[in-house]
């Protein structure tokens, strides 16, 4: 089931806080909320992709590790800014229990 986000909260955090990741802060100090918005509403699993697989995409699927979701980066959907880094992450992705699909 997809759902909508809350875009207030959400966007207003992106405008006040550097973030690869969309559950936190680059420093993990603030969350943005989005996954307790989640979890809320009984997500479990999250499957992510977008443009800089190698930091954006891996950072947000990482993060749903951390939060206890099952976590895949969907590859196809994806592009690295730098190839040998994106390999390097989606190993560590991977050795925590991350998919690739």
């Amino acid at each position: 089931m997809v759902s909508r986000l809350p875009n207030r909260g959400f966007i207003e955090h992106l405008k006040q806080n550097d973030s690869y990741s969309g559950f936190f802060d680059n420093g993990r100090k603030k969350s943005t909320g989005m996954g307790d918005y989640l979890k809320g509403r009984g997500v479990t699993e999250v499957a992510v992709c977008g443009v800089a697989a190698d930091f954006c995409v891996y950072y947000t699927a990482n993060d749903a590790l951390d939060l206890g979701f099952k976590s895949s980066i969907i590859e196809r959907a994806s592009k690295p800014i730098d190839v040998k880094r994106y390999e390097s992450v989606k190993a560590d992705f991977q050795l925590k229990g991350g998919s690739i699909i």
